[in-house]
């Protein structure tokens, strides 16, 4: 005889499972659910015994559950042993649910997943200086309501004498920035001051740290944080890219503000480091996420462009050890060709799932 205790949960998030005590002759797991299906006459009526998840026991008072640790269930001819069951404080916990029901909410979830939410109000501006004549930098983006995320080289200025590298000082976030008629440049709002938290400088990956942790930030976007969550080559999925394009801002007079601007786009490569998107972003837009299925999977921190400068075209031509300077006229054309023939650009951003910096930066 054997006396086995469970918790039966009628659903993942049922909040009030039922406990019961089977006392009874029982071989193996199979057994087991035949016996849980009668002690629970006519509550389980309506499930085969199959329909019926056995998993291991669990401390009395644990608050994790098996399936949010991935815990497959013990198999239905397992055969009833010592570690199964259960001894003193300890129980079994049993989800009972049909196969489809569940196919069913996973189906829900992906459909939730494939409508984009708006994550706007989580991207910011990065500057330094007063809120009245500010210098912007890129763009940072929160992951919790004190943190962010943006490159590296938005906050870090790397040695170049072999010494330590330099933290730049009194950065601000802001959800704008307005030029104004005398040409300085404005916060919209008050400006909060952020702190460098920790940083990779080759990565190219850095954290922001409120100083004033009240309020917090409005929103937090979610990290994606396993290779499940990242798109597959050639998927008619989009992602999307949220930036602030600074050095537009800053270049062209006609721009009178700079905010968080949303591009929807094609995935172009990925790799097991980086992820790129075709038709590239602004210079000065590094810093921002790349959203898919509702979640950052990438941070962007590069512009890439196979079009030819004049100057790109004289130093490719002098590298050659070509003898004769071209001439104006060809410059051009090769331009004109470079634009018109092989012309591609890609936004290019690190992964974020596989740093390990940015992952504890979850915990």
């Amino acid at each position: 005889m054997v006396s086995v205790w469970i918790k039966i949960f009628m659903s993942k998030d049922d909040k009030h499972p039922s406990e019961i005590e089977v006392y009874d002759s029982i071989r193996n797991i199979y057994e087991l659910k035949e016996k849980i299906k009668d002690k629970m006459k006519p509550g389980l009526d309506h499930l085969a015994a199959s329909d019926l998840h056995v998993y291991p026991k669990q401390t009395d008072g644990s608050e994790s559950l098996p399936w949010d640790n991935n815990v497959d269930p013990i198999p239905p001819r397992r055969m009833i042993e010592g570690e199964i069951v259960p001894g003193d404080n300890e129980y079994l916990i049993v989800l009972a649910k049909r196969p489809q029901e569940e196919a069913s909410q996973q189906t829900m979830l992906l459909q939730e997943q494939l409508v984009h939410r708006n994550v706007g109000e989580g991207v910011f501006v990065l500057y330094r200086g007063d809120d009245g004549d500010a210098q912007p930098i890129g763009t940072a983006f929160a992951i919790s309501g004190e943190r962010l995320l943006t490159a590296c080289h938005n906050a870090v200025v790397k040695s170049t004498d072999g010494k330590s590298d330099s933290e730049i000082r009194d950065l601000k976030i802001s959800t704008a920035m307005t030029r104004k008629p005398d040409g300085k440049i404005s916060a919209d709002s008050r400006g909060r001051p952020v702190s460098v938290h920790s940083y990779n400088i080759l990565v190219d990956w850095a954290s922001l740290e409120l100083k004033e942790k009240v309020p917090a930030l409005p929103f937090a976007i979610p990290l994606a944080t396993a290779d499940s969550d990242m798109p597959v080559p050639a998927t008619s999925e989009k992602i999307y890219i949220y930036h602030c394009p600074v050095q537009l801002f800053l270049d062209d007079p006609v721009f009178e503000r700079c905010h968080v601007m949303k591009k929807e786009a094609s995935v172009a490569m990925i790799g097991p480091k980086t992820l790129s998107y075709q038709n590239g972003a602004f210079p000065g837009s590094c810093g921002g996420p790349y959203i898919f299925r509702n979640k950052a999977v990438a941070l962007h921190t590069e512009s890439v462009s196979t079009t030819k400068t004049a100057e790109d075209i004289k130093t490719e031509a002098s590298d050659r050890g070509r003898k004769r300077k071209l001439t104006e006229s060809e410059v051009t054309r090769m331009m004109v060709d470079s634009c018109v023939s092989d012309h591609a650009s890609l936004g290019s951003g690190i992964v974020l799932h596989v740093r390990s910096g940015i992952m504890e930066l979850l915990e």
